[in-house]
């Protein structure tokens, strides 16, 4: 059992410390101790390898000197060669997947087709199963949410410039969504109650699109595009966040009615409007 303290290298004369030497491929860091190595007293070493980074926590003297004479394992995958089985083109082993298993007779992959193949491959049959992939994938996050939020809070800190490139493209391709996110958070902030938030997303869906949308306050007629959705009692005056509290309205309005009461606003209209 570990104490926490070095171990004291042998005095006596016949001990030779290597500590910090290499010999080959290997590099001895630390003593380890003694022991019957081979029906005799040896010394074991705690040793790496400079090439693979390998650790090797125990290695008597004699094994340190054979082993750094050893090739390392990646360098006899560089040197080894394999047929692919789809595509007959014969490659290093670096280009096969899973190339970890070892037998006796040497270095073997787990598959047989090469890299180039299994993303061809992966990739027609992503396309084939779309539909089953989606499903199950949501299916998983529905019975893991816990599991997947902390993997994409842990990534997102690992990888914040990834992050924030990502986000910004979904929401390029979403603004549909980038509204209701800003929605909802002004909502929260002004501590307004929350209606559906699918049905909010749905209804402006409805007009977004459109080629004329009348304007709440004004009666004019405008493209869907300039548009805004208008909360008829704002949010900062105890206004809800919902269906029944939502209105088309032109940006000119919008802007102008800001945080006004309805019935502030309709007064100083050229038109004075409601229809509720």
């Amino acid at each position: 059992m570990s104490t926490g303290q070095p171990i004291q290298k042998p005095t006596h004369f016949n001990f030779r410390d290597i500590t910090g030497k290499t010999f080959g491929r290997i590099k001895v860091l630390e003593y380890v101790g003694r022991g019957i190595h081979g029906g005799r007293n040896g010394v074991f070493w705690k040793c790496f390898c400079i090439k693979c980074g390998k650790i090797y926590p125990k290695l008597e003297t004699t094994n340190v000197k054979s082993v750094g004479k050893s090739k390392c394992i990646p360098d006899k995958m560089k040197l080894a060669k394999k047929v692919c089985s789809k595509c007959g083109v014969e490659k290093n082993l670096e280009d096969f997947p899973n190339f970890i298993k070892r037998k006796k007779d040497g270095v073997q992959t787990k598959r047989p087709e090469c890299k180039e193949c299994m993303k061809k491959y992966l990739a027609e049959h992503y396309k084939k199963n779309k539909a089953a992939r989606k499903e199950w994938a949501k299916e998983y996050r529905t019975k893991n949410r816990d599991a997947c939020n902390k993997t994409v809070k842990e990534w997102r800190k690992k990888n914040p410039e990834k992050s924030k490139a990502s986000s910004r493209n979904y929401f390029k391709k979403h603004p549909d969504k980038l509204r209701a996110m800003h929605a909802k958070r002004r909502a929260l902030e002004n501590k307004a109650p929350l209606g559906d938030l699918k049905a909010i997303t749905a209804w402006e869906a409805t007009w977004r699109k459109a080629k004329s949308v009348e304007c709440y306050w004004c009666g004019k007629k405008f493209p869907g595009k300039k548009c805004r959705p208008d909360h008829v009692i704002p949010l900062s005056r105890g206004g809800a966040h919902s269906l029944e509290n939502l209105v088309t309205a032109c940006h000119s309005c919008n802007s102008s009615k800001h945080a006004k009461m309805p019935d502030k606003f309709n007064a100083e209209l050229e038109q004075p409007r409601l229809f509720w």
